[in-house]
């Protein structure tokens, strides 16, 4: 087993390769703590990957997409034709170590790892890579030096050296794995040896320079260096990779992947957006765990999702009936954060997406039919979705805002349908308003079957009865934003302001089908989450994260504070890190005068703020949170107390010539901490209480405002006055926007900052998480995915405990285990498999197990954790590289006959049995040879214990190409063999086991998970000696067995996955072990 490389991806990469670190967490009673970090991100600011798989040619191919080939430099014919070699992975390059080398282009960053697989020849010097020379400041370089330890080294801005020197070395003639990362905002070098860390340095300043790179070569006058020795897969990051970042990319190259679409590397794990399920890549495919989210695609016939971020093509992903986008349209500009990703938006004059003309919209009598869309406004009129004929009384279903060319009610969805030649139409007056500027999911559907008419808005549906069927054919006239049949007929009761519709879309579908209540809630389910806080015309912000000094900084500009009448050591914790706490009688901040603070359009202002809960303000008429000096045009924020307005609400007023205000309804003066938004937008200001428009004052400005720069206040009215009305509590993260804030902008500061969701994704609440984050919920101890809305089980409850064992492990902890090709985790007591019938892998009793994963080497590990390794006895070849090919987990190993060929097990009191004991043993095996032993435990005399897995003889029946499975207790005290069973011999992977069960008399084989049982009618010891073998009978070819010749003494074929166990396994168990790898 190994640790589990995790790689999740932020949401709004949908379904690319997801590279966000993943945690698991302890969840208990609702609370959450970090709790093992797994593996991570080995795909993300990848800059350079050079393969080295060239076989002909000069140019080093850069497979990481950014095209930063190299050319190869051997000072002859520059072709890497004679260079070509066998690599980690594919090929490699072999460096002659005397002018062989690569040169690269540049690529600077302030951060970057620089990764590579060497085998070198010589303990020489061996440079591996270099950025430009010595000399130049910013080179840095990795270099085998000193009996091959790996040294790193960097240029100082003055010039000097900075040599990073390691004890440990790089063994010669094998492959290793040597990482180095060189961050210049530290001045830390840190290097690791096959994914483990084993150095780090750190000095003063050294940098990064626009030299090019070379690979295999250092180039210093007299101290040129190259590469003698095997070069592959050469990686640069624009980033420092943690820990076990670097260990997950020696378990894999970040290109180098087994499961494709998107590309990962075994014992990954990735949230999948489109399904919102999580999945694992088996070395093969991706596998779903928990709960796939099935979207609804039953007679879907179009899907619009205004994904484009370029072009003025809307592509339909489901059948090509790609709009245009038209009118001032362009997806590079138009583009805006969507529900699913990216969304359009519509400019309410002349915007449009034309859609084509196609019989497949076409409804029949009695047909069904559902439109649906997100969309986000705050236009009060406006097509979403409008499908017409060319004749302005034929058919239409379409979705609207506020105008139906019927109804009139402005902000409300008013859908409306009406079938061919005007032979019955239905529309909805009302039902509910969605133009707050927030996203909203609506949906049309006519349902002739049932003579219904729904209107769906956020899953709420809104019934009327049609009454009647009929056909409608839409012609011509069919768009998303606009209604072409009120614009090409210059309809006198829509204007321009309802025949385009200002705001946002998002993915918008066509059914030919009456979707039923649950599959539109399907559709809702997919709700939008936080996006990021908006930085836009964002002027000024006070974090008000000082600790010391007199300066309030501001961290967009240069609108610097000075604090008056206390200073920074006031801090009290607060909502994003610490705040200022003001004491209500002369504490304040003054910001000077700037041209930021200069309005004459629309404005925004933000601010949490904690009140202490004073009865009133020492002077005046409340408490100032900001407010501009008052001379001339100016705006107050403030908490109004019983003179100023009802004690406790927000006050917001602009002194235009005139002082036009607006009060909250909410009551903020109790101790609490509450986000409070002020916002000037056209005529119209807004109070915004805890993420929620609380209050407006329409049409309170009939002209241009004109606020002239004046200095600005925190905590505070009148600087050098004695009505000052200073705030009593805490104040955090004051904000100054030029524009007017949305409401879905106001709404994801506050939630984001208070907690409640997760900047770019959907999220889980009890507790909180992003959505494809993982927790371990110790309340039931067991694993979970937030699929963006709730939390999804890996597995059913479990009984929890304090420690795994075999391996060891934690409640929570996660590893791939190799064998089964799947995630495990640990509940308390035992392991839990992420596969689809979660069941608990048969661990327990588990003496030996040998997955044939090797690909070099001699030896076999047992990777049960009970140290029974075995050796390869191969007199051919010696070597496992040359046995070692495809399996039913991973790799296998292959064995010729009549060669000698075998895997050779220790002689070990694991395997022995007590009578009355079980005893099981489990393979998987590939032949098509009809004699040849699977797997024999033997002693070394020849009427001693044997139990033996065998193809076609069995050293008594002989039944060719059968499993012919044998069982003798010591001393020759009982004996059972099987004559028949069934053929395995066909050329294709079959798993077989045999088990001897003791307590019920019982020799049972298994071949596929089907049974062969026979009664074995004695009970007894085996204690196995020196004779255990895998491919081999080592009794027969020691005493020369004149029944067995060398074609029944060796195997010739393939077998993996063996496994012995010391106890009886269940046909439950079998039937677990067969399924983890069935064909």
């Amino acid at each position: 087993m190994r640790p589990l490389s995790s790689s999740l991806h932020k949401i709004a990469k949908r379904t690319t390769h997801m590279a966000l670190i993943m945690s698991a967490l302890c969840i208990g009673s609702g609370s959450i703590s970090p709790h093992k970090a797994l593996a991570q991100d080995i795909t993300s600011d990848l800059a350079a990957h050079w393969a080295l798989d060239e076989t002909s040619g000069a140019t080093i191919k850069d497979t990481s997409g950014n095209n930063n080939n190299g050319t190869w430099d051997d000072n002859d014919d520059n072709d890497v034709t004679g260079e070509t070699t066998t690599g980690v992975y594919s090929n490699a390059l072999d460096f002659n170590g005397a002018g062989d080398h690569i040169d690269a282009v540049e690529i600077t960053a302030n951060k970057q790892t620089i990764s590579a697989w060497v085998y070198p020849h010589t303990t020489n010097t061996n440079s591996i890579f270099s950025k430009g020379v010595d000399v130049d400041n910013g080179h840095i370089s990795l270099i085998l030096h000193s009996g091959n330890r790996l040294y790193a080294r960097a240029t100082r801005s003055n010039g000097s050296i900075f040599n990073c020197y390691g004890t440990t070395t790089v063994p010669t003639n094998t492959w290793s794995m040597v990482t180095a990362t060189f961050d210049t905002t530290t001045s830390t070098i840190k290097t690791y040896i096959n994914g483990t860390h084993v150095t780090t340095c750190t000095s003063s300043l050294f940098t990064t320079n626009t030299k090019i790179w070379y690979l295999g070569y250092h180039p210093q006058g007299s101290y040129t260096y190259y590469f003698n020795g095997l070069i592959d897969d050469v990686l640069i990051y624009n980033r420092i990779l943690s820990d076990d970042d670097i260990a997950a990319l020696y378990l894999g190259s970040p290109t180098q992947y087994q499961c494709s679409a998107p590309g990962g590397i075994e014992g990954e794990l990735r949230y999948n957006g489109d399904s919102r399920v999580l999945q694992y890549c088996d070395g093969t495919t991706w596998q779903a765990t928990g709960i796939e989210t099935e979207d609804v695609t039953e007679n879907l016939i179009s899907r619009w999702r205004l994904n484009e971020t370029s072009g003025t093509t809307a592509t339909d992903s489901v059948s090509g009936h790609n709009g245009t986008l038209s009118g001032s349209m362009d997806a590079a500009s138009d583009t805006e954060a969507g529900v699913d990703s990216t969304a359009l938006s519509f400019n309410g004059s002349n915007d449009y997406i034309l859609l084509p003309t196609t019989t497949d919209f076409n409804i029949p009598s009695g047909g069904g039919f559902t439109a649906s869309a997100w969309v986000k406004t705050t236009d009060s009129y406006g097509p979403i979705i409008a499908l017409r004929s060319t004749l302005s009384s034929d058919a239409i279903a379409g979705l609207y805002i506020g105008y139906n060319g019927v109804n009139n009610n402005a902000g409300h969805v008013s859908p409306l349908m009406r079938y061919n030649s005007n032979s019955g139409r239905k529309e909805f007056g009302a039902t509910a308003a969605i133009n707050d500027g927030n996203w909203h999911h609506v949906a049309m559907v006519i349902d002739q079957d049932n003579d219904l008419f729904i209107t769906y808005i956020d899953g709420t549906p809104y019934n009327i009865a049609q009454t009647i069927n009929g056909a409608l054919d839409f012609q011509d006239h069919i768009s998303i934003g606009a209604e072409l049949e009120w614009i090409t007929a210059n309809d006198s009761g829509a204007n321009t302001d309802k025949r385009f519709l200002e705001g946002t879309i998002d993915d918008v579908r066509i059914y030919q089908r009456a979707l039923t209540a649950s599959e539109i809630s399907t559709l809702y389910s997919i709700a939008p989450g936080c996006s990021e806080i908006t930085t836009d015309n964002l002027v000024a912000q006070w974090k008000l994260d000082e600790t010391t000094g007199t300066t309030a900084t501001d961290s967009v500009g240069s609108n610097d504070g000075t604090y008056n009448g206390f200073d920074a050591t006031s801090t009290v914790a607060g909502i994003d890190g610490t705040a200022q706490n003001f004491d209500g009688t002369d504490d304040y901040i003054e910001i000077p005068d700037s041209a930021d603070f200069t309005f004459t359009g629309d404005f925004a202002l933000s601010a949490w703020i904690k009140h202490s809960g004073a009865a009133e303000a020492n002077v005046d008429d409340g408490w100032r949170i900001i407010s501009q000096q008052e001379s001339g045009n100016h705006f107050v924020f403030r908490i109004n107390d019983s003179s100023g307005g009802t004690n406790g609400t927000v006050h917001f007023s602009i002194y235009n010539g005139s002082h036009n205000y607006v009060n909250s309804t909410t009551n903020v003066k109790d101790g609490q901490w509450h986000h409070l938004v002020a916002v000037r937008e056209g005529s119209d200001i807004h109070i915004y209480v805890d993420g929620v428009l609380d209050n407006t004052a329409n049409s309170v400005f009939t002209s241009t405002i004109d606020i002239t720069a004046n200095n600005v206040l925190i905590g505070n009215k009148r600087a050098a006055s004695s009505n000052r009305e200073n705030f009593s509590g805490a104040i955090d993260d004051v904000r100054v926007y030029h524009k007017a804030l949305t409401g879905d902008e106001i709404s994801d500061m506050y939630n984001i900052m208070s907690g409640n969701c997760v900047a770019g994704s959907r999220a889980c609440t009890s507790p909180l998480g992003v959505e494809g984050s993982m927790i371990f919920n110790t309340d039931d101890n067991v694993m979970q995915y937030c699929n963006g809305a709730d939390w999804i089980a890996i597995g059913s409850a479990n009984d929890g405990g304090v420690a795994c064992t075999n391996p060891a492990g934690l409640p929570g902890e996660m590893l791939y285990e190799q064998n089964y090709r799947t995630p495990i985790y640990c509940e308390g007591d035992e392991w839990i498999a992420f596969g689809k019938d979660q069941n608990t892998l048969p661990l327990d009793g588990l003496v030996a197990w040998y997955n044939m994963n090797e690909t070099s080497g001699t030896n076999i590990a047992d990777t049960s954790g009970n140290a029974n390794d075995a050796s390869l006895v191969d007199p051919v070849s010696g070597v496992i590289d040359i046995e070692s090919t495809t399996g039913v987990s991973k790799y296998a190993m292959t064995f010729a006959s009549g060669v000698n060929d075998y895997i050779q097990m220790p002689n070990s009191a694991d395997f022995n049995i007590p009578s009355n004991g079980g005893l099981s043993i489990s393979a998987w095996v590939k032949t098509t040879d009809s004699f040849g032993p699977i797997v024999a435990l033997r002693s070394n005399l020849s009427s001693d214990a044997i139990a033996g897995l065998y193809v076609g003889y069995n050293g008594v029946y002989s039944t060719a190409g059968h499993i012919v499975p044998l069982m003798r207790y010591n001393g020759n005290s009982g004996r059972k063999e099987f004559s028949t069973t069934a053929a395995v011999n066909d050329g294709n992977w079959h798993h077989v086991a045999m088990v001897v069960d003791q307590a019920n008399n019982l020799f049972i084989t298994y071949i596929d998970g089907v049974a062969y049982n026979i009664t074995q009618n004695t009970n007894g010891a085996f204690n196995f000696q020196d004779l255990l073998a895998i491919g081999a009978e080592l009794e027969w070819i020691t005493a020369n067995d004149s029944g067995a010749n060398n074609d029944r003494r060796f195997l010739d074929g393939a077998i993996d996955n063996v496994m012995i166990y010391n106890r009886v396994l269940t046909s439950a168990e079998i039937t677990t072990i067969y399924n983890a790898h069935a064909p």
